[in-house]
């Protein structure tokens, strides 16, 4: 019995990595410089905004929700990219890469559920119409997803590779929820920042395809760009639009 449990640990460490693609050193290079480059530019606009909604909420043009708001948006974007960093940063096969690859989709979800607070608490509810089912619908929809969040963070605690089908499906659904009160949100926003929360939505999705195709050369690297890109959309829908 002694001699048969580090085999089945074994056999069961190398489906672990099986079911991972292992990135060319070059590949990994390129998947955490994207994503540090990431951090580093959503660090430098999270502060942005924060001073921008201390300063509106001072001059009386929001309510202190607006702060909360954009500090979990800028938090959830840090989170996000950090962790992505650091996992590609971990040797394929060993324990720790296994360990943040869970923490790295599970900041997925966070991220998601932190882009539609900051929407829902500064668009709807701050900046919506005198309609009170804004407000409503605003506190139900960040809520909603917020659940969906920790569902799907639970599952990729128990394993990232059983859910993997369930979990991008539930990606695409949080992210694309809020239009169930799309015209509403335009009119509460503005169509400048719509567009920018749609470009941000399509970048986000437009890059799943690279996300999935493993045959692709540097795919993944391709993928954190389209997420880059779909970040600084947000970002500046936000900053420049909503605060």
């Amino acid at each position: 019995m002694n001699t048969t449990a580090p085999v089945g640990r074994e056999a069961g460490k190398q489906k672990r990595v099986r079911a991972e693609k292992v990135y060319s050193p070059a590949e990994e290079r390129l998947n955490i410089a994207t994503h540090i480059f990431g951090a580093a530019v959503c660090g430098v606009f999270g502060v942005l905004m924060i001073v921008r909604a201390s300063l509106g909420v001072y001059n009386g043009e929001y309510g202190p929700s607006a702060i909360a708001g954009v500090s979990v948006f800028t938090f959830s974007l840090l989170l996000a990219y950090i962790m992505s960093a650091i996992y590609h940063g971990c040797r394929a096969g060993t324990a720790a890469r296994a360990v943040m690859r869970r923490f790295d989709h599970c900041s997925i979800a966070v991220l998601i559920a932190g882009s539609y607070l900051v929407y829902c608490i500064v668009g709807l509810i701050n900046r919506g119409t005198s309609q009170p089912a804004d407000a409503i619908w605003g506190i139900v929809i960040s809520s909603v997803v917020g659940v969906l969040a920790i569902v799907v963070i639970a599952l990729n605690g128990v394993s990232v590779e059983k859910f993997k089908v369930f979990t991008l499906i539930a990606y695409i659904v949080m992210g694309w929820m809020i239009i169930l009160r799309i015209y509403h949100l335009v009119l509460a926003i503005g169509v400048p920042a719509f567009l920018l929360l749609l470009a941000g939505g399509v970048a986000y999705t437009a890059g799943v395809p690279f996300y999935k195709i493993d045959k692709i050369p540097y795919n993944h690297a391709i993928w954190h760009l389209f997420v880059l890109a779909g970040s600084v959309f947000m970002i500046c829908g936000v900053y420049f639009c909503l605060l």
